[in-house]
This record gives C-alpha cells, sequence and structure tokens, in this order.
C-alpha cells in the first residue's frame, strides 16, 4: 500500500478556499452518495452486470474527483474499464481495492475536518 495520501490536501484546499462549511456540505454530499452507490455496485459486481458496473463506478469516480481523492478516482476508474470491457474476473478483486480506499478516504477527511 501506498504510503501517499487518499487525498490531494492541495487541490482540495483549492476546491474548498479556505471554507470549513463548504467543506463539510461537499463531504456530506460525497458520503451520501457513495453510501447510496456502493450498495449498488456491489450487487452490480456480484451478478457482474458490466453496463452497470461502469456506470455506478464512473459516477463514484467523479464523486472522488470533486474532493480529491486521486487513488479512490483512479480505482473507480479501473472498475469503470472493467465493467466496460466485461471482464468479470477482475471485478471482485478492484471493488475490494474500492472499498478499501473509501476506508483510507474516510479516516483521512474525518481527521482532517477536525483541524
Amino acid at each position: 500500500m501506498s504510503s501517499e495520501s487518499p487525498i490531494s490536501v492541495e487541490e482540495l484546499d483549492e476546491i474548498i478556499c479556505g471554507d470549513s462549511e463548504f467543506l463539510r456540505l461537499l463531504t456530506d454530499q460525497f458520503w451520501a452518495e457513495l453510501e447510496h452507490r456502493l450498495p449498488e455496485l456491489r450487487a452490480a459486481v456480484s451478478t457482474f452486470d458490466g453496463p452497470a458496473v461502469a456506470n455506478l463506478a464512473h459516477t463514484i469516480a467523479g464523486s472522488a474527483g470533486c474532493v480529491a481523492a486521486q487513488r479512490l478516482r483512479d480505482k473507480a476508474k479501473a472498475l469503470e474499464a472493467c465493467g466496460l470491457a466485461r471482464h468479470s474476473g477482475e471485478a471482485a478483486r478492484l471493488l475490494q481495492n474500492l472499498e478499501d480506499e473509501v476506508q483510507l478516504v474516510r479516516a483521512f477527511l474525518d481527521n482532517y475536518q477536525m483541524t
């Protein structure tokens, strides 16, 4: 696992412009989106619905970009590509990688908001 931060702090700072209320709103929206999309993505991976996997992963990648979660975005894009190519053998592993990264992002953002 990389020791690199799960969030690009410089990019996040540019996004929020020092506005802690905007950061709170942005992260609340991000987590709400993930709470909705991750179960759908798990279901799509379990039945390997390639188009659904691609669509849901694409949505998660976009959400990750909004909070400067570059590694999460990259992992979601890899899962999106897997869905588009219909490579079912990789989907479960890529989903696990994505979910592991979600936990790192959550820990980072929870601590970042307290600073």
